[in-house]
């Protein structure tokens, strides 16, 4: 009798253990490991194969670059002939499957608006995309299942998923490089300007400030040169973040508050050996470097970013060059944040 209840007590064990999804084969921290390595293939820029027919509708994916602190950058090229640009930020949920012998593969990867995750529960579908059939290839490439969800209707097929292949980028800044805790690691993050200075010629600009910035961010897209006259129409933006990437991207969002209303996308790359400047281009200087600015990095910690750059110019234009020196403090995105309290332009 011992011996038949004690045949059951374990029948319920193997049972109860393989419909929690756990491989006999595999240990937790096994699964764990795997996990973590299948989710570092996964991080990292993708631009698509122009030949793995990636138009969806009106849109075209340009590339997508997933970041190890689980937000995404999504490109989308508008090809209803307006030739313009769509960028999506925010979050992404990874959904793993069952463990197989000798794997935890990745099921599907949830793309979400901004300030989304954590979730209660995770859901079926992203709110702006999703992915399913992931399979990284040998080569480094990477094929999948991708589907448009409702955030990027208007411009997305979102009822049709469609098979797509991309390559990823090399990694300008790889772990040998940056050993956690050290500055070029700390300075690969989401930030947050919440001070800006000017001087010019050691002399320092009174009507400078993050305000002054700002408003000179305003002015250029809300203000018609030729008469000088505000656009009502036009949103005024409030607060700017930069994303810094491992693979060389740097990614500025314009917010009216919470709400973004622009960005911006460029490269960097370290100007010196001993990281401590780096130098950035536009996503229009096509990859030239000729006439790349270069700015220094004063202090980085894990919650604070201090940045200078010098820049000469001829300001009154008698031939004498003057030099410009702007300073920016930044701090980590996720920290708390008030909006400033100074005026903008009025419309």
């Amino acid at each position: 009798m011992k011996k038949t209840v004690l045949i059951f007590i374990l029948l319920i064990f193997s049972c109860s253990k393989n419909e929690s999804g756990m491989d006999p084969h595999l240990t937790a921290e096994e699964v764990i490991t795997i996990q973590a390595e299948n989710e570092k293939k996964l991080i990292g820029k993708w631009n698509f194969n122009p030949s793995s027919g990636r138009s969806l509708a009106t849109c075209q994916i340009s590339s997508l670059e997933f970041t190890d602190i689980n937000t995404y950058i999504l490109k989308l090229n508008i090809t209803d002939g307006s030739s313009n640009v769509m960028y999506y930020q925010g979050d992404y949920q990874i959904v793993f499957g069952e463990a197989t012998t000798d794997d935890v593969p990745i099921e599907k990867v949830l793309l979400f608006n901004q300030g989304v995750l954590p979730l209660a529960s995770i859901p079926e579908a992203g709110s702006v995309a999703t992915f399913t059939n992931i399979v990284f290839d040998t080569q480094g490439g990477i094929t999948f299942t991708f589907k448009a969800e409702s955030g990027t209707d208007g411009y997305c097929d979102t009822t049709t998923a469609q098979q797509l292949e991309a390559d990823k980028e090399p990694e300008i800044m790889t772990e040998t490089q940056a050993p956690e805790g050290s500055n070029q690691a700390l300075f690969i993050n989401n930030w947050r300007f919440t001070e800006v200075s000017s001087s010019l010629n050691g002399v320092e600009i009174p009507e400078g400030g993050l305000c002054g910035w700002i408003n000179s961010l305003n002015y250029e897209n809300c203000v018609d040169y030729d008469t000088g006259e505000i656009d009502i129409n036009c949103v005024l933006l409030n607060d700017v973040t930069v994303v810094i990437t491992s693979y060389g991207t740097w990614f500025f969002t314009y917010y009216s508050s919470s709400n973004a209303i622009g960005f911006q996308e460029g490269q960097w790359r370290w100007a010196n050996g001993d990281f401590t400047a780096f130098e950035v281009i536009d996503e229009e200087d096509d990859n030239n470097w000729t006439d790349a600015q270069i700015i220094n990095i004063v202090s980085v910690s894990a919650s604070s970013l201090s940045l200078s750059s010098t820049e000469t110019v001829d300001v009154d234009g008698d031939g004498v060059p003057d030099e410009m020196l702007s300073e920016y403090t930044l701090q980590i995105q996720s920290a708390a944040f008030s909006y400033p309290t100074c005026s903008l332009l009025t419309n």
